[in-house]
């Protein structure tokens, strides 16, 4: 999957969906090249935000998709898992504020 070419899209789509093993085929399958690892290769993914600048992080939080986010966390380092919404929260206030107590 060639980042510079196709759009987001399809990731964000796994992501709403709750699909992990989607997510996973998506980050498995990034031309990473070089010796390059695919969780390094993602790091386009996880920077991406939608217009209410939501990360995938973000959803996987809002709609309590407790295994994907468990997936998903191994993307992040903490500087983009903070990237906060439009709505000025976080993935991790998302948790707190809707109480997923599984995550």
């Amino acid at each position: 999957m060639d980042l510079r070419l196709g759009s987001h899209q399809v990731f964000f789509s796994a992501v709403r969906s709750g699909d992990v093993a989607a997510v996973r085929h998506i980050i498995d399958s990034l031309d990473v090249g070089d010796g390059q690892r695919a969780i390094a290769a993602a790091a386009p993914l996880t920077t991406a935000q939608t217009e209410a600048g939501e990360s995938t992080l973000y959803i996987a939080a809002e709609n309590n998709f407790e295994q994907l986010l468990r997936y998903l966390l191994q993307l992040y380092d903490f500087e983009t898992a903070a990237i906060r919404s439009c709505v000025d929260l976080d993935s991790f206030q998302v948790v707190a504020k809707l109480s997923h107590n599984g995550i």
